[in-house]
C-alpha cells in the first residue's frame, strides 16, 4: 500500500523547488509493484516496504485555506466515474505521481480494478475538470467577495457545485459587469429598501414618496418603478432556488435547436468566407430536440452558423415560461395589496424571463451541446487513431511506394525489409514527357530488380490512373505482385517538416512522399507518429475542436499505442521513442547519443546510465522498451526483451525455477505450455502470490508476458491488416445488390466509410451496420444498396467483418 503523504500541488500552484519535499520512494511490500513518487528522477531515497494506502482527504488539498468544496476529489471521481472510493483515490495519487496511462493499465492493474486504457483516459479528464473546478470555485469566490457580492448562503451554493456548467450557471448572474450596471445605478438611488418592501408583501407602497426632481431616475413614478423592477429582477434572480428550478426544469423540458438558411442582401454575401452552401442542405430546415442531436450534427450546425450560411435557433417550450412563473410567484406572490403589487410582479417576471432567463438558457444549451460534441468528436477521432496506429506492419517484405501525380508525375521508392531506401525513381506516365510503355518498363525493371511483391500505391491526385498503370504492368510484364491503396494524409507535411529534413537531408521532399507510403505499409506505427495526429484525416470536424485539447488527448492515444506495441531500444527511431510513456525528446535525443556513442544498448538497466534517466523515469518506461539479442550484439538478459518489467523480474526468476525451466527458454512451445499450466493451477497460482507476497494481478502479469513469444508482434493480435488487390476496379461495376469487400477507411458517428478500391469510398450509414462496429482497417464485406455515378455516392450494408 502507498504511504500517506502531501499531495503534490498542482501545476498552476508549484511553489519554489527549494520548497520542495526529499525524495522519496514508495514501495509495496511485494516489491516488486512499487509506485515512484513525482520528486527527483535521479535520487529515489530508501525504499519502504509498507500496504498500499491511499492518500489524505482531498478537501484539505484547496487552493486557500478558507474555501472548502462540500465533496472531496476523489469521492466526487468515484461518483462522476461509478468507482469505489478506495479505486478513486488510487487513480488521483497515481495521477499525482505522474505515472503515464500505459504504466498503470500495465503494471498498476491492482490498484485500478485492471480498468482499460480507454477508461482510464476518460477518468484522467474527468479528474482534470474536478481540478478545474476546483480552481474556478476559489477563482469565483474570490472575485464576489472582492464585489461585495458574497454571502454566506451563495458561497455555500458555489462550494456544492459538482460541474462546471452548475457554476457556469451561478456566476453568469453575478460576474462583474464592464460598465456601470443598471441594477448598481438603482442601489446607489436607494431604491434596494423599496424593491425588499415590494418583494416581502408586508405593506403599501406608494412610489411617489421617492420622486425627487433633482435626480435622474427619480424624477417621477414610472422611473421610479423602472429602477424597483431592476432590482427586483436582480434579487430574484440571485435566489438559489429559482436557479435550481431553472436548471432543473431544462433538464426535463423539450427543448429543441433549430437551423435554417441565412437569407443576405447580395452586399453581404459578397464579404461570406468561401464555402459551399450545399454542404449544409441537411440543416437548411432542421429541427431536433436538444437530448436527441447527434454530435455531427451540432459540429456541422456550428460550422455552418460560423460561415454565416446557417442561423440557429434555440426554442424552448410556453410551459418553461408558465412553470417559471408559478414558482416565482409562490415564493414572493404573498400579500398583494391596493397598489397593484400582485400585476406589478408578474409584469417583472415576465420581462425577466424573457430578458434574462431565456437568453441564460439558450447559452447554456448551446455550450453544453458544442462541449457534448466535441467531446464525442474527440473521443471518435482518438478511437480511429489508436486503429490506424495499430495496423499490422508487413514483415520480411521489400515494398515500392509511390506518391502518384499528373504534371509532376509519380514518385517512386524501394525500401528493404527494414525499411531503408534502396532506390528511388520519378516516371511520367500521365504526361506527354513519357508515355505509359516507358513508366510500364522503369516499374517493370524495379520490381525485377529487388524481387518486390507489394506495392504501396497513395490515394491522393492520379491515384486511380496510376492504378491503371499497375494493372497494365500486371497484364504485360508477367510479374506477381499485389497493390495496397495508402492514405496519403500527412505525408506531403511530414515531408517538407524538420524530422524529414533530418532523415533525409539531401533528398527531394517529394521523393520523401513516396517513400513515407511504402513505410506506412511496412511499419504504420513507427511511420505515422511522424506526423501530427489531426493531419491524418480519420477525425470528424477536428479543425473545429480546441487545439490543445485535441493535442493533448491524441499525444495520450500516441504514447499508448507506441508504449503498448513497444520499442527495440537499439533500433528504435529519435522520433518514436520520444512517445514511450515516460520519455520526452530530450531524453529521446539522449539515448540516440548514448547508442552512437557505445554501439549499442545490451540491457534496460543500462537505461539509468543515460543523462535524464533517473529511477522515476526507468520505472515509466522500461515495461515498454526492449533489448533483443541480434540487435544488441551480445549475450542478454532474455527478460529484458519480454513484457515482464524489471521491477517483477524476481517474480519471473521464481516462476522459472519452480517449473524447472530455462531462462534462455523463453518463448519456445514446451517453456510457454508450462507457464500456461501453472496459472491455470488455481491451487499452485494462489500459493505463489502468498509466497511472494505480490499481488494477483501482478503475478498474473508476469505469466501473461512469459507466455508470449517475444517475436510476436501486439498489433497481430488484433488483426487488422492491408487490405490489398490484384486488379482495378471501377465505380461504373458497381451494381445494387452484389457483394464487395473492401476495408474500413474512416469511422464516424452516423456510419463509417469503405475503401472498395473504386474512385469514392463507400458509406456504411449506421442504420446499415447491423448492430456490428468495424474499426479502421478491418476487411469488411457489404452489399451495394445504391450507386450515384454522377456524384461518386455510394451506399452500402455491412454483411460480416471479415
Amino acid at each position: 500500500m502507498l504511504k500517506t503523504r502531501k499531495p503534490t500541488p498542482t501545476k498552476r500552484q508549484l511553489p519554489d523547488k527549494s520548497a520542495r519535499s526529499p525524495p522519496k520512494r514508495v514501495k509495496t511490500e511485494d516489491s516488486s509493484c512499487f509506485i515512484p513518487s513525482s520528486d527527483s528522477d535521479d535520487e529515489y531515497g530508501k525504499k519502504e516496504k509498507e500496504n498500499f494506502q491511499p492518500f489524505a482527504s482531498s478537501s484539505t488539498k484547496t487552493t486557500t485555506p478558507d474555501i472548502k468544496c462540500s465533496w472531496t476529489i476523489p469521492g466526487l471521481l468515484a461518483e462522476l466515474e461509478g468507482l469505489r472510493v478506495n479505486v478513486a483515490e488510487n487513480i488521483v495519487q497515481l495521477f499525482e505521481q505522474e505515472n503515464t496511462i500505459p504504466f498503470i493499465c500495465r503494471y498498476r492493474k491492482h490498484l485500478v480494478d485492471s480498468l482499460e486504457p480507454d477508461k482510464m483516459r476518460e477518468i484522467k479528464s474527468s479528474l482534470n475538470q474536478i481540478m478545474q473546478l476546483k480552481t474556478k470555485v476559489t477563482s469565483v469566490t474570490k472575485t464576489l467577495e472582492k464585489e461585495n457580492l458574497l454571502t454566506m448562503d451563495l458561497q455555500e451554493t458555489i462550494c456544492k457545485v459538482k460541474t462546471m456548467e452548475e457554476l457556469n450557471h451561478i456566476y453568469e448572474l453575478y460576474k462583474p459587469a464592464r460598465k456601470k450596471s443598471l441594477v448598481e445605478k438603482a442601489i446607489n438611488l436607494g431604491l434596494m429598501p423599496v424593491a425588499e418592501q415590494v418583494l416581502s408583501g408586508q405593506s403599501n407602497v406608494n412610489f411617489s414618496r421617492y420622486i425627487n426632481s433633482n435626480v435622474e431616475g427619480l424624477q417621477n413614478v414610472t422611473e421610479v418603478r423602472a429602477g424597483v423592477e431592476i432590482l427586483i429582477s436582480s434579487v430574484i434572480m440571485k435566489n438559489a432556488k429559482i436557479l435550481d428550478h431553472i436548471r432543473e426544469t431544462r433538464k426535463t423540458s423539450r427543448i429543441e435547436l433549430q437551423s435554417t438558411q441565412t437569407k443576405l442582401k447580395k452586399s453581404e454575401a459578397a464579404k461570406m468566407p468561401a464555402s459551399d452552401p450545399t454542404k449544409y442542405e441537411l440543416y437548411f430546415n432542421f429541427k431536433s430536440l436538444v437530448s436527441q442531436i447527434r454530435p455531427h450534427q451540432i459540429l456541422a450546425i456550428n460550422r455552418g452558423e460560423k460561415n454565416k450560411i446557417l442561423t440557429v435557433k434555440i426554442v424552448i417550450p410556453k410551459e418553461m415560461q408558465m412553470n417559471f412563473k408559478r414558482f416565482v410567484v409562490k415564493l414572493y406572490g404573498g400579500g398583494d395589496h391596493d397598489y397593484g403589487r400582485k400585476e406589478f410582479l408578474e409584469k417583472i417576471i415576465h420581462e425577466m424571463y424573457i430578458k434574462k432567463v431565456q437568453p441564460l438558457i439558450t447559452k447554456e444549451v448551446r455550450r453544453e451541446l458544442t462541449d457534448m460534441a466535441e467531446k464525442a468528436s474527440i473521443e471518435v477521432f482518438a478511437n480511429n487513431l489508436r486503429q490506424l496506429l495499430l495496423m499490422s506492419p508487413v514483415k520480411g517484405e521489400k515494398i515500392l511506394g509511390i506518391d502518384p501525380g499528373f504534371s509532376h508525375g509519380c514518385k517512386l521508392a524501394m525500401i528493404s525489409e527494414q525499411g531503408t531506401v534502396l532506390e528511388t525513381a520519378t516516371i511520367y506516365p500521365h504526361t506527354k514527357r513519357d508515355d505509359s510503355s516507358e513508366a510500364t518498363l522503369i516499374l517493370l525493371e524495379l520490381l525485377r530488380k529487388h524481387n518486390c511483391r507489394i506495392v504501396g500505391l497513395g490515394n491522393g491526385t492520379a491515384c486511380r490512373e496510376t492504378e491503371t498503370l499497375l494493372s497494365k504492368v500486371m497484364a504485360v510484364g508477367n510479374v506477381n505482385f499485389t497493390y495496397c491503396i495508402v492514405s496519403e494524409q500527412g505525408a506531403s507535411i511530414y515531408s517538407c517538416g524538420d524530422v524529414a529534413k533530418k532523415e533525409f537531408p539531401k533528398l527531394d521532399v517529394n521523393l520523401i512522399s513516396a517513400i513515407s507510403i511504402a513505410r506506412r505499409l511496412h511499419n504504420p506505427l513507427a511511420e505515422l507518429v511522424k506526423v501530427e495526429p489531426k493531419h491524418l484525416g480519420v477525425g470528424m470536424y477536428q479543425h473545429d475542436i480546441s487545439d490543445k485539447l485535441l493535442a493533448e488527448s491524441l499525444h495520450e492515444i500516441v504514447v499508448e499505442c507506441v508504449s503498448f506495441v513497444g520499442v527495440d531500444l537499439n533500433t528504435a527511431s529519435e522520433h518514436l521513442l520520444q512517445f514511450v510513456a515516460g520519455l520526452t525528446p530530450a531524453r529521446a535525443r539522449n539515448i540516440i547519443e548514448y547508442r552512437q556513442k557505445k554501439g549499442s544498448i545490451t540491457s534496460r538497466e543500462e537505461l539509468k546510465k543515460i543523462k535524464l534517466i533517473g529511477e522515476k523515469t526507468f520505472t515509466q518506461c522500461a515495461g515498454f522498451v526492449r533489448v533483443e539479442e541480434k540487435t544488441a550484439g551480445k549475450q542478454i538478459d532474455p527478460l529484458d526483451g519480454t513484457w515482464v518489467h524489471p521491477e517483477s523480474y524476481h517474480i519471473a526468476r521464481a516462476i522459472i525455477e519452480d517449473l524447472s525451466l530455462n531462462l534462455n527458454e523463453i518463448g519456445r512451445f514446451h517453456f510457454i505450455d508450462k507457464i500456461r499450466k501453472f496459472a491455470e493451477n488455481t491451487v499452485a497460482f494462489d500459493t505463489k502470490v502468498r509466497k511472494l507476497k505480490t499481488p494477483v494481478e501482478c503475478l498474473r502479469s508476469v505469466c501473461d508476458a512469459l507466455q508470449r513469444m517475444p517475436t510476436v508482434d501486439y498489433r497481430d493480435d488484433l488483426n487488422r491488416r492491408p487490405h490489398f488487390k490484384q486488379g482495378l476496379t471501377k465505380i461504373s461495376d458497381l451494381k445494387v445488390g452484389t457483394v464487395a469487400t473492401g476495408s474500413i477507411s474512416n469511422v464516424t458517428h452516423f456510419g463509417c466509410f469503405v475503401d472498395l478500391g473504386v474512385e469514392k469510398n463507400g458509406l456504411i450509414h449506421i442504420k446499415n451496420q447491423r448492430g456490428l462496429k468495424p474499426g479502421i482497417g478491418d476487411s469488411v464485406e457489404v452489399s451495394i444498396l445504391s450507386v450515384d455515378v454522377d456524384t461518386k455516392k455510394i451506399n452500402l450494408i455491412l454483411e460480416k467483418i471479415l
